[in-house]
């Protein structure tokens, strides 16, 4: 429990109400407690911007953002776990008071993870190293799903590989294009490009693919076939 304004608060069960809005015209839409770091987080929005304050849980007494800036601003942080380098670097908005982390892995000096966030969250977040070994569980499962499909593509006639293919597409379309996000960029990705191009057929029913799916492609066919084999460092023949 903690008392503000001559009002005990469970810290457990913090509502909106609990706290006033400091800037004219904002609203209280976030507020939690952040228990092993001893603090409560408030953020209110005003207009498209989230003003960020946080207070000492105990004494429930605003923290100024010049006192977090000065302690934290740029303050890196870094972890060593096998032959894993693991960087954190904190950023403290002056304006808005947010704090942001910027999470990196590196293994022999080349940058193998990147994430951005916010330093607290009402939702747990599971550590760096527990983020990253989830991301390499999920691309080992996508590169055995790929070692499949290849085993498979190379047993299938030029048709069904073309039908393969444009199940690809159409997946990646729904997906993406939609968003507006070129279909080159998208469509595969580097790794399956390679796998793929070792197959004497890929390229030519690449192309039928573009042919089919003109009207979501868009443009020339041979220059948005150049594009992606460019996209994911490919040579285009003379």
């Amino acid at each position: 429990m903690a008392t503000l304004h001559n009002k005990e608060l469970n810290l457990r069960e913090l509502k909106a109400s609990d706290f006033c809005a400091e800037i004219p015209g904002a609203f209280i839409c976030n507020v939690f407690w952040v228990e092993d770091e001893k603090l409560v987080v408030v953020e209110e929005l005003n207009g498209n911007n989230v003003h960020t304050s946080l207070f000492d849980s105990a004494s429930l007494e605003k923290i100024s953002v010049k006192s977090r800036y000065e302690k934290y601003n740029n303050l890196e942080l870094i972890e060593r776990k096998f032959e894993y380098e693991l960087y954190t670097l904190i950023v403290v908005n002056p304006e808005f008071g947010g704090e942001v982390l910027q999470e990196k892995v590196f293994l022999n000096g080349q940058m193998m993870y990147f994430e951005e966030r916010v330093r607290y969250s009402r939702i747990a977040t599971p550590s760096l190293w527990e983020r990253y070994s989830e991301y390499l569980s999920l691309k080992n499962n996508e590169r055995s799903s790929l070692l499949v499909d290849l085993s498979q593509y190379t047993k299938m006639s030029m048709n069904e590989k073309v039908a393969f293919l444009r199940g690809r597409f159409h997946d990646v379309h729904k997906q993406s294009y939609e968003l507006g996000i070129p279909i080159e960029c998208m469509f595969l990705s580097r790794e399956e490009f390679v796998e793929y191009d070792k197959d004497a057929d890929f390229r030519i029913a690449l192309l039928e693919v573009l042919r089919l799916e003109l009207h979501f492609s868009g443009g020339d066919i041979d220059d948005v076939f150049e594009k992606i084999v460019k996209h994911h460092g490919g040579q285009i023949a003379c």
